[in-house]
């Protein structure tokens, strides 16, 4: 699947607010929006590297951080259940777990359980020594005969190797064990000679002397809960579209140190040995063969992958130098600044590169692109473009005899030359067609592959350098399996291709633009004599409603002013007779709290009169905060019990939290901190059902210089008041 990745500023919100569409616009888009986390039971079958229970419950392992990974799209939370895998496939299918990570597919199992769309990773059977086991090099057909080799009782695997050894004339013992456990106890105590197991239990103290079949794993899922499939494949895709690497870099974190064995002559171990470090230089910008990635900081392509495999091989290490032109080259391979060259081909190194070609890792053909005008390219008057710089496709021009043919710099320029009709033809290498051609503004453009036009890309390794440094490639190019070599291939076709430019999205979408420009200039000049026909009247408009305003601003003013004006007057009687009341001896103390609560909200209601009374500075802006020296504590008590027999009406729970609150004293205006919590609180009470909890909590953050930071939160669950 190639991913579009829609970057532009400003055609793509036009479109979406226009036509309704919503369109991709790259970044983490979470698949699940329940308000309420699902929790999704995975068993955990106690692979090493894998997935692991450790005693005190921790998981880790590649498949639990591909897990936690899934998490930031769905939201899951995860109960990890540990468990045998015949246990396990067994509570999967009773509906008992969820998930079981690292499951081969087949159409027996696919009747009772779901299966994730895309793979997390491949696994696979491979054949084991301890490490100081000198006797077997890796995937010695030939020389494992008579070996002893302890194996899973039951296991399908059995079959499989038993089979490729026959092809190949061996004959091996298989020792069966109950478990795992058993099969490699057996081959530390001596009884065998090696243990055949699945790549995903593979550990540190093994290493691998063969590589057998490899197969894609999955995820298992319950069948009874298909939301789990349809959210887990929305989250994989997501990744796979954003970190298309992801799987591969996880393999390598937790793998990738897992010796392999080749067979090397002492000679070459000791130079792999020696070897500080290989400097080969690689094409920034030949994709997907090998470039440089500036998001990610790093080479990559099938080179960079291929190299790798060769280093997790052979022990090599490589350094990645950018590939200057073809004089400096020689002259850095001359004087050992660097001691190989990636992407190599025959042609090109010929008599121009002093370098020595290691063994092909890779083969691609020819591609023609032809104007959609052309209908034979077999005749006297076809003119041809073609980049001079590679001679693999200047002989295939050769072959075609073409009379008319100029040379350019680069493939891009021949494309674009033939789009835009100065020529009708020019050839660029098959790998490239999707990088360069898959671009709307060439839609007129056919591509034609040319038969009989396949060349191999080797590694070019400097004439100056050692001849082990060959032949060590060589190996390491032959131990890449068919099926990595395949995976590498087809996993940077898809994901080394740039993103969509502007001129791109232009094109893809050019009636839709056209459209969009006559549509808003039409806006813009419907918008223009509106605002001059309104423009006319609208001062005599504005001067009435200034009128208006004014005249209704200055009846509100006196109005309030007269009312808080004789409200005063007999709140404070209230109040006088209040702290009467409370200065009586024989007042019963349910009483003297009923006193004292109406004098605390008495006194609120005043201060709130007197900001009526100031309504002239409230409009103009200019309130002023009156602070005074305030015990927070109590502040915060005496605002609580105002609001107590409320919340005791509808028989809620109001808790205030405020331990760690250590400053007693501080300076606020109170009457503003009481109206602002008053309100909260009022409000909470009122939306909260009945039975419920209002808590409110105060904490206190660290200061410097005198001051000190309050965090207040006053939490319900009600409705809300949106």
């Amino acid at each position: 699947m190639r991913s579009r990745k829609w970057g532009t500023a400003f055609i793509m919100p036009i479109l979406a607010a226009t036509i309704g569409t919503g369109l991709f616009l790259g970044g983490k888009i979470p698949v699940q929006a329940d308000a309420e986390k699902k929790t999704v039971k995975v068993a955990v079958i106690d692979y090493p590297n894998y997935l692991q229970m450790e005693p005190d419950g921790s998981v880790y392992g590649l498949a639990y951080e591909y897990l936690q990974k899934i998490k930031e799209y769905t939201g899951w939370q995860y109960d990890f259940i540990e468990m045998s895998f015949t246990d396990a496939t067994a509570a999967i299918k009773a509906g008992e777990i969820d998930i079981l990570p690292g499951c081969q597919y087949t159409q027996k199992r696919e009747k009772e359980c779901d299966f994730s769309e895309s793979s997390m990773g491949q696994g696979g059977t491979v054949l084991c020594t301890l490490l100081d086991n000198q006797d077997y090099r890796f995937n010695d057909y030939a020389g494992y005969e008579g070996m002893r080799i302890s194996c899973l009782k039951g296991s399908a695997r059995i079959k499989q190797t038993q089979e490729l050894f026959d092809r190949y004339g061996t004959h091996v013992i298989m020792v069966e064990y109950e478990t795992d456990e058993a099969c490699k106890k057996a081959l530390e105590d001596g009884k065998v000679d090696a243990v055949m197991m699945s790549s995903i239990r593979c550990e540190k103290q093994y290493k691998i002397i063969a590589r057998m079949k490899t197969t894609p794993l999955y995820f298992m899922l319950n069948q009874e809960k298909p939301e789990l499939k349809t959210q887990i494949d929305q989250a994989m895709n997501q990744i796979i579209m954003e970190s298309p690497y992801y799987i591969l870099e996880l393999d390598r974190r937790y793998y990738g140190n897992m010796q392999t064995e080749i067979p090397l002559t002492k000679e070459e171990a000791d130079y792999v040995d020696q070897a500080a470090g290989i400097n080969i230089a690689l094409f920034t910008d030949m994709r997907p063969m090998e470039y440089y990635d500036e998001t990610a900081g790093k080479f990559r392509g099938i080179v960079p992958d291929s190299l790798e495999q060769i280093s997790a091989y052979t022990g090599l290490k490589f350094h990645y130098i950018a590939r200057e032109d073809a004089s400096k080259l020689c002259k850095q391979l001359e004087d050992d600044t660097i001691q190989a060259v990636g992407a190599v081909t025959a042609s090109s190194a010929q008599g121009t590169m002093p370098v020595r070609l290691t063994d092909r890792f890779y083969t691609n053909t020819v591609t023609a692109v032809m104007n959609n005008t052309l209908t034979a390219y077999e005749t006297d008057g076809c003119t041809a473009s073609i980049a001079g710089t590679m001679p693999e496709l200047v002989n295939a021009l050769d072959a075609m005899r073409l009379q008319n043919v100029v040379c350019q710099d680069d493939l891009k320029s021949c494309v674009e030359a033939v789009n835009n009709g100065e020529y009708d033809l020019t050839l660029i290498p098959t790998y490239c067609v999707d990088d360069i051609i898959n671009h709307s503004y060439y839609r007129k453009l056919m591509t034609y592959p040319l038969p009989d036009s396949g060349y191999a890309y080797y590694i070019g390794v400097a004439e100056g350098t050692d001849p082990r440094l060959c032949t060590v490639l060589n190996k390491g190019i032959a131990a890449i399996s068919e099926e990595d070599h395949n995976a590498m291939v087809v996993n940077n076709l898809i994901n080394s291709q740039k993103p969509d430019t502007i001129r791109d999205l232009i094109y893809q979408n050019l009636y839709l633009v056209f459209g969009l420009l006559v549509f808003f200039l039409g806006i813009i000049a419907i918008a223009a004599i509106v605002v001059l026909l309104i423009r006319t009247d609208s001062n005599k408009k504005m001067r009435l409603a200034m009128k208006q305003a004014q005249a209704a601003s200055e009846a509100k003013s006196d109005f309030l002013t007269r009312m808080s004006h004789d409200m005063r007057t007999p709140m404070n009687a209230v109040l006088g007779f209040t702290r009467l009341a409370q200065a009586e001896k024989d007042v019963p103390d349910h009483i003297r709290d009923y006193l004292q609560k109406i004098d605390v909200s008495g006194t609120h209601l005043l201060k709130l009169l007197n900001d009526i009374l100031n309504m002239t500075k409230i409009e103009q802006g200019r309130i002023q905060l009156q602070e005074e020296k305030v015990n927070i504590k109590e502040f915060l008590q005496n605002v609580t019990k105002a609001f107590e027999a409320q919340a005791v009406l509808k028989d809620i729970t109001l808790n205030i939290h405020q331990d760690s609150v250590k400053t007693e004293w501080i300076y606020m205006d109170e009457g503003r901190a009481r109206q602002i919590y008053s309100n909260l609180l009022s409000n909470a009470i009122q939306f909260s059902d009945k039975g419920s909890e209002i808590c409110w909590n105060v904490t206190e953050l660290p200061g410097e210089d005198g001051k000190a930071t309050f965090i207040s939160e006053i939490i319900d669950h009600g409705c809300g008041m949106s």
